[in-house]
């Protein structure tokens, strides 16, 4: 039996910060207030938390602008999965079909090393 994994998100920014750090913290910040917090909690986990925000904008980015690209955006997405060659499980944030299959990109999306790694191929 083949089992999918799916993964569900919160598409609202301001309502996935309030599921990942003040729903998790509420009777921290009933009884000691939201000062504190930032510096314990949202700090160390801004970067990851933002990477999804990031990773939205640059999906935006390239449907505004696909006339620009060497093909028509037919399907976007992001993709995970094993390597065959490398047998690692690998992760790209943001994949781009054609709409005739002809070509299609890739990109990774670092926000904690502020860079981006943009791969284009046409088959």
């Amino acid at each position: 039996m083949f089992i999918r994994k799916v993964i569900y998100r919160v598409l609202d920014g301001m309502l996935r910060f309030w599921f990942k750090f003040v729903r998790e913290n509420l009777v921290e910040i009933h009884n000691y207030g939201s000062e504190g917090l930032y510096g314990e909690v949202v700090k160390s986990a801004i970067n990851q938390f933002m990477g999804l925000t990031f990773e939205d904008m640059g999906k935006e980015y390239l449907l505004r602008n696909s006339r620009d690209m060497r093909f028509r955006i037919g399907r976007i997405g992001r993709w995970w999965g094993g390597d065959p060659a490398t047998r690692i499980q690998e992760e790209i944030d943001i994949a781009v079909i054609s709409q005739k299959r002809t070509g299609s990109c890739s990109v990774s999306v670092s926000t904690h090393q502020r860079r981006s790694e943009w791969i284009f191929w046409k088959n």
